[in-house]
């Protein structure tokens, strides 16, 4: 919508005011474009929550005590901080007491725990409380982490590294790495996911479904006592679209947007915690489902109408020692009942992101505003105190952020490396129902280039030489409306 508004005030000035308002109109053209929503990204780590602004910067709050959140203080954060000097970011991943960031030069970059080696930073030190640089490439796309890390570039290439005493780092063996070691000779790959207990799972450019890791942990696939040293594929599909895992479970969307889970938890869905189905077996029967995320014994999902639903484990979980119970009301249906099938939580229907951590929930509606509930323990739900659990989503106040009308999405639709760019820059790309058109202007709303791919999930390598140092803007667009929008920037 943004583009349509802004873009005819650039082409309707006159001659002879167009040196005069250059930089009104080029300011109200990127503002409209670029900086019209606050935070893009928002992830659920054990005891804390981390997010990124469009405008570039890091955000968190909640548990500081292993340092990720890089204020040096290892204190909590009661309501969001600032967790960066610099507003050079591109996306952000939390891990369980960890966040990783990437850097607008396609860099990695890694705060908190290093238990094992989690971090990749090449040291067995236990933390770190500040981000330091996890080995020197520039072209990292994507980054799952738990107790291991597996990390995506834009190559299409995975890495590991971090736990591995069941071969979940994927390597082909049980020995823990301290730093990023490639899995593999494979470069199709369009997503992993490192947030099973002691698994990975990992989706290639042509549908296919890949696990690795430790079966006698959760049951995957199957009851059998065995685990993979190396990716596996597991089913003949090849029209997986995205995959969350969770403790003892996981929770897959088709490119025709239907729901499949397996592992032996209730949170499975009707199929736990008995059968241990060795194959993903679909909840329901809609084909509406739009994302998803799989937490601790819960999971939670959106539709395309822009509804929020939950199911698993409600009722709570003791702490060691026969203690407090840790998740009781994490579905956020006002209730502490178990849920073996999906539920709607209340009846809004403008819910565009959901992300489960162990204890606590965050989500966003489409006018940018926060939400969380769960537990409070380490002021991870950012409402300025320590509360008791919460049992319905909660607005969460968040300074300096206006609500618009935006549209958020779990995973990015496109990502653009490296970035500053030099001589070359790739752009890699996916969509839901077709293929995307993809078109960069320039600092005065003019059309550079197009691309027009014949698939829904891929890459654009294009070359940068001709473009004169400066800003430019990457706009993808699918059924010929606006999806989403990135800075360029050339050198």
């Amino acid at each position: 919508m943004a583009l349509h508004l802004a873009m005819p005030l650039l082409f309707v000035l006159k001659p002879h005011l167009m040196k005069k308002h250059t930089t009104l109109y080029t300011l109200l053209f990127f503002t409209n474009l670029i900086f019209c929503q606050c935070f893009t990204t928002l992830n659920s780590g054990f005891w804390h929550v981390s997010g990124i602004k469009s405008d570039g910067t890091l955000w968190g709050r909640g548990s500081g005590n292993f340092g990720q959140l890089n204020n040096g203080t290892r204190f909590e954060e009661l309501t969001a901080v600032p967790i960066s000097s610099t507003a050079d970011w591109q996306k952000l991943f939390a891990g369980s007491a960890a966040n990783f960031a990437i850097k607008n030069n396609g860099t990695l970059w890694g705060t908190g725990a290093n238990t094992q080696g989690v971090l990749g930073i090449g040291t067995s030190a236990t933390s770190s409380s500040t981000f330091v640089q996890i080995g020197m490439a520039g072209n990292w796309r994507q980054i799952s982490s738990d107790l291991h890390t597996i990390g995506v570039r834009t190559d299409g290439s995975i890495w590991g590294w971090g736990f591995n005493d069941f071969g979940q780092v994927g390597n082909g063996n049980l020995q823990d790495e301290y730093a990023p070691v490639r899995i593999g000779t494979d470069n199709d790959w369009k997503e992993v996911d490192a947030k099973g207990n002691r698994v990975s799972f990992g989706i290639k450019t042509n549908g296919t479904l890949w696990a690795w890791g430790g079966n006698n942990i959760n049951y995957l696939f199957g009851a059998g006592n065995f685990s993979w040293f190396v990716p596996t594929q597991h089913n003949a599909a090849t029209d997986w679209k995205t995959v969350s895992g969770g403790w003892a479970h996981a929770l897959m969307l088709k490119t025709n947007n239907t729901l499949w889970a397996l592992g032996r938890d209730i949170a499975a869905g009707p199929h736990g915690p008995v059968d241990f189905p060795d194959i993903p077996l679909q909840i329901g029967t809609d084909t509406n489902w739009a994302s998803i995320s799989a937490g601790f014994r819960v999971s939670f999902a959106i539709k395309t109408n822009g509804t929020l639903w939950a199911w698993g484990k409600n009722d709570g979980i003791h702490g060691p020692g026969g203690g407090a119970l840790l998740n009781a009301g994490l579905l956020g249906d006002g209730t502490t009942i178990d849920r073996p099938n999906p539920v709607q939580i209340g009846t809004d229907t403008n819910w565009a992101t959901v992300s489960a951590g162990y204890f606590s929930v965050v989500a966003t509606k489409t006018n940018g505003a926060v939400y969380t509930w769960g537990l409070n323990n380490q002021g991870q739900l950012g409402n300025g105190n320590l509360d008791d659990t919460v049992l319905v989503p909660t607005l969460i106040t968040i300074p300096d952020c206006t609500l618009v009308n935006l549209s958020f999405t779990k995973k990015e639709p496109f990502s653009i490396a490296p970035n500053p760019a030099k001589d070359k820059v790739t752009i890699n790309f996916e969509t839901t129902t077709q293929p995307p058109t993809i078109e960069i202007y320039d600092l005065f709303g003019r059309l550079i280039t197009s691309h027009q791919p014949t698939t829904t999930v891929g890459g654009w390598e294009l070359s940068t030489l001709n473009f004169s140092a400066g800003v430019y803007l990457v706009v993808l667009k699918e059924n010929n409306a606006v999806v989403a929008q990135q800075k360029l920037i050339k050198q």
